[in-house]
């Protein structure tokens, strides 16, 4: 049931299945999904931007006010139809990112989007792995699949990892690279590479069967990092025999890494995404947020400031040795 993305206050219902990673509660929790997998414990919401309503915390979990959600208590079906028009934005956090939640949700513009989200007490993560390891991939997969799959077919969905911010207005941008493709991902390199912390899916039979393969692989193909699934995928034409069509955004929409071979972003970046900072993450560790909340605050001031100067150190300094060998290592 697509309606079951609204969550009205109140109306939860937990399942505890220890050890497992159950997506639906059945048709009497219709109004709200609630995961429990091991060590995280997990609500989702989904709710509009433009209602700036207020969230408070309770147990770990996330309940929304009534002001945050998008206007009174209408009958779900109704609810569905009013947002039918409307593109679904997915992300998901635990409570040691929620300072990178709350500025990915500050720079959201208005209208824009109804935004979806995953709160989940503890993911578990490997603090010396990239993206902290097997269980975010694992948490992020299954969440994609589950909101595909209420997913109108044709429509698309925006999937944004929390270290994101956005400049302005983003879905024209997302429309035009996407067009009457099956999916559009951010570029890791602006030469080569996909960057799944920012990506546009559209519902369609080959989309379920690519991140159906992309969960085989995840779970049980030996390589736990959906990212590297994706690459391998994407550019072994494995995909295209899925019927997968696929394609990759402007570099406007902006990851750290393209520093790499670019000397500086855009001057119309719409989409910054803190993929790499200069301190690799065994340094201050994967689960740590405060390399890449300061790296977002400078680029905000930047992009603000138009200092183009400063955006050429910024990349600079980001073009580090362990940046080529991450390229070197990956496509190289």
């Amino acid at each position: 049931n697509p309606a079951g993305w609204r969550c009205l206050a109140g109306q939860r219902q937990r399942l505890h299945l220890p050890g497992r990673w159950p997506w639906r509660t059945g048709p009497a929790a219709a109004a709200a999904l609630v995961v429990v997998a091991p060590r995280a414990a997990a609500t989702s919401a989904c709710y509009a931007r433009r209602h700036r309503g207020r969230a408070h915390w309770r147990g770990g979990r996330r309940l929304l006010s009534r002001r945050a959600l998008a206007g009174p208590r209408e009958p779900l079906a109704a609810v569905k139809t009013s947002e039918s028009q409307s593109v679904r934005l997915h992300f998901f956090s635990d409570v040691a990112f929620k300072p990178l939640r709350d500025q990915f949700v500050a720079s959201l513009p208005q209208d824009e989007f109804v935004l979806c989200e995953s709160l989940i007490e503890d993911l578990g993560l490997d603090p010396t792995m990239t993206a902290g390891g097997p269980p975010q991939s694992v948490f992020k997969i299954k969440m994609l699949l589950s909101a595909l799959e209420a997913t109108d077919p044709g429509d698309f969905i925006v999937f944004s990892d929390v270290d994101v911010q956005l400049f302005g207005s983003v879905l024209p941008t997302i429309r035009a690279a996407l067009g009457d493709l099956d999916a559009c991902f951010q570029r890791e390199f602006v030469g080569i590479g996909i960057n799944t912390g920012f990506m546009a899916l559209r519902k369609s039979g080959a989309s379920m069967d690519f991140w159906n393969e992309v969960w085989r692989e995840v779970q049980h193909g030996g390589q736990p990092l959906d990212q590297r699934v994706v690459n391998r995928l994407c550019y072994s034409l494995q995909a295209q025999s899925l019927g997968l069509r696929w394609g990759r955004f402007p570099p406007e929409v902006w990851a750290s890494t393209q520093a790499f071979d670019e000397p500086a972003p855009p001057e119309q970046v719409v989409v910054h995404h803190a993929n790499w900072t200069s301190s690799p993450p065994w340094v201050h560790g994967a689960t740590d947020p405060t390399p890449k909340l300061r790296q977002l605050l400078d680029a905000r001031r930047l992009r603000e400031a138009g200092d183009a100067e400063g955006w050429q150190r910024f990349a600079s300094e980001l073009r580090d040795r362990h940046l080529e060998l991450y390229f070197r290592r990956t496509f190289g």
